[in-house]
């Protein structure tokens, strides 16, 4: 029984690590609960191996006594100067490079390498401030801007989006329909300063289609009465 607990301090501690990591954390969203076990696991080895070390190092100078000693008073099994060495290094380190890594970078990185196609487009329409086309299952239709990085987390997975038109897709051939404009509106919600007041969040789950928008592709090629259609996008 004391052996097993000696692997749970630095399982916790890679655990930790990879909670606070957001590169290591948004990974593992991406690719499923196995992976942070293994991240998890593979850290703790690390910091373990890394904290052995330094035991050795206090042993050959004449600490390791003392250390150990001090050790087993606040965690009694076996190694516990490796176990607590190793849980402080990753609590530590995790703590440092969630500060030192810019999450802009780290974003783009996952999002580039892991996200899926929904994700990737809906990024790259805000990154080139380019509009979107987004179909709801409910076969609303929302073109418009993307405010911020889309929601990499699998089970809260959404985007927020300032419409400038909306409307619906035909239920025989789904031709788009557009009901409502909102150019004068966020016009005056501009001016008054509360233009995030338009925003909407949508979860990714209702989304069916998503496609980037250009009003005067679809003016020449889709549209089949141009009136009113998108004024600034």
């Amino acid at each position: 029984m004391a052996s097993d607990l000696s692997v749970v301090l630095p399982l916790v501690g890679g655990f930790w690590f990879v909670l606070r990591s957001q590169l290591l954390f948004l990974v593992s969203l991406q690719l499923g609960q196995a992976i942070t076990v293994l991240l998890s696991a593979f850290i703790a080895c690390l910091v373990t191996l890394a904290s052995r070390v330094v035991i050795i190092g206090f042993v050959a100078v004449g600490w390791g006594a003392p250390v150990q000693n001090f050790a087993h008073a606040i965690w009694p099994v076996p190694f516990a100067g490796t176990d607590l060495g190793a849980f402080l290094a990753a609590v530590v380190l995790a703590e440092l490079s969630s500060r030192a890594i810019k999450s802009d970078r780290i974003n783009t990185w996952v999002i580039n390498n892991f996200a899926d196609e929904m994700v990737k487009l809906l990024y790259g329409s805000m990154l080139q401030l380019k509009p979107v086309s987004v179909t709801l299952d409910t076969r609303k239709v929302y073109i418009g801007f993307v405010q911020g990085v889309p929601s990499l987390n699998p089970n809260k997975a959404f985007v927020r989006l300032l419409p400038v038109v909306s409307g619906y897709r035909e239920q025989d051939d789904l031709t788009f329909r557009p009901t409502t404009y909102y150019a004068d509106a966020l016009r005056a919600a501009e001016e008054a300063g509360s233009i995030s007041d338009f925003v909407i969040v949508i979860p990714l789950t209702t989304v069916k289609t998503a496609n980037l928008f250009s009003r005067s592709m679809h003016l020449r090629f889709f549209a089949a009465k141009p009136k009113g259609l998108i004024e600034s996008a």
